[in-house]
């Protein structure tokens, strides 16, 4: 078989009209990924980068199922399919094929889960009121969702946030259970189960399918997608602060 044919049907797996074939082929890599950095676990310097290597992985993966086909193909591509799968993918990423990576990072890496959870804990000690919580949030997440519009590099960055973020969820997870605590999956069904992750991964897709549709409209000359693609990312944006409002509501007031 040649090297283009190989290609070729790899792209036909690596696509957004394939959801079940694409998360497969995401578990496979990570499984991978994960045997191959054990040997390199040893050496700490290693250790402690070698956890970008899943989200960078996952990043091309994604990036490549929504461009990686003809842009003429685009029934395969519609900005609809392209959140409503960005959405399954998330999802499933967090509730379970980042517990891969997140695994290896308790393990291999446990200095970035204390970290990680003191800047957690910093935060909600920094920013004690509604609005300068919401706000403080709301700013990180814009940056994410502004990249997120631009098209091609932008569903990369989308799948690199999604993958690091769930890894660090299971991370502290697994931190926990290497701990004793039996209860460590209650932090990963907590942050899956939250009605603002639904809000954010929800406005970071809007954004993703708001850079296609740009593309689509530069190299086509379609001024109408400009604006659509325009009205896309005002909305993904409007979601995301009010995706903030209730994430710091949900912090302070109930203390999620």
């Amino acid at each position: 078989m040649r090297w283009n044919e190989l290609g070729s049907r790899l792209l036909d797996l690596l696509n957004v009209e394939r959801p079940l074939w694409l998360l497969a082929l995401v578990a496979i890599l990570m499984l991978a990924l994960y045997a191959l950095g054990l040997p390199l676990s040893e050496v700490h310097a290693i250790a402690l980068k070698y956890p970008n290597v899943f989200s960078a992985a996952f990043a091309i993966v994604f990036a490549l199922s929504i461009y990686g086909k003809s842009m003429g193909e685009g029934s395969a591509h519609r900005p609809l399919r392209i959140y409503l799968v960005s959405m399954l993918i998330s999802y499933v990423t967090l509730a379970a094929i980042a517990a891969i990576p997140g695994i290896y990072t308790a393990m291999a890496a446990p200095s970035l889960v204390s970290q990680f959870i003191s800047e957690v804990e910093t935060f909600r000690s920094t920013y004690t009121t509604l609005p300068s919580m919401s706000f403080a949030i709301f700013e990180h997440n814009l940056e994410i969702d502004l990249l997120s519009y631009i098209p091609v590099a932008g569903a990369a960055l989308f799948g690199f946030s999604v993958m690091d973020t769930s890894s660090l969820v299971w991370a502290t997870g697994a931190y926990s259970m290497l701990a004793g605590n039996r209860l460590w999956y209650a932090y990963v069904l907590s942050v899956l189960m939250a009605p603002d992750t639904f809000t954010e991964f929800s406005s970071y897709a809007i954004a993703v399918a708001g850079g296609y549709v740009l593309y689509r409209a530069l190299t086509g000359g379609d001024r109408r997608g400009i604006l659509i693609s325009i009205a896309l990312l005002a909305s993904s944006i409007a979601l995301l602060y009010a995706s903030a409002l209730l994430e710091a509501s949900l912090i302070l007031y109930v203390g999620a």
